[in-house]
């Protein structure tokens, strides 16, 4: 026995909410999702911990202390580092803090409800493979 035809089916759910956003309110969500401050935080975190492990450990390798090059890089490095990256974790927070903002004024405007005009048809009617080949 062969099935029928096949059969498109939409399915609607009534509770479902759609907030509007304006373009430029598009633009500023886009803007946050990319933070550059997020990127350098990264970085930095990248560098501070490994040149401030190798500080650690040279310091702890001394039997009597002197600055050495290694010592002295690795050292300047990490604290540089971690300065800057204390700096662009605070931008990054800044920008989350808007986008959370943005998103709960998205949010708070007024809701309208959407009464729907149309009528249950049941299913579509799908074309089948002979009706839609050329001849």
């Amino acid at each position: 026995m062969r099935p029928g035809p096949p059969k498109l089916i939409i399915h609607h759910d009534p509770n479902v909410v759609i907030f509007s956003v304006t373009g430029d309110e598009l633009g500023l969500l886009e803007k946050g999702s990319s933070s550059a401050a997020k990127d350098f935080f990264i970085a930095c975190f990248g560098f501070a911990v490994p040149c401030g492990i190798n500080a650690f450990s040279d310091y702890m390798g001394m039997t009597d202390f002197k600055i050495t090059l290694p010592l002295f890089l690795n050292t300047i490095i990490a604290l540089v580092t971690i300065i800057l990256g204390v700096f662009f974790f605070v931008g990054w927070r800044k920008e989350a803090k808007e986008g959370r903002r943005l998103v709960e004024k998205i949010k708070a405007k007024p809701k309208q409800e959407y009464v729907s005009t149309a009528s249950d048809v049941g299913s579509l009617p799908v074309p089948t493979a002979e009706e839609t080949t050329p001849k």
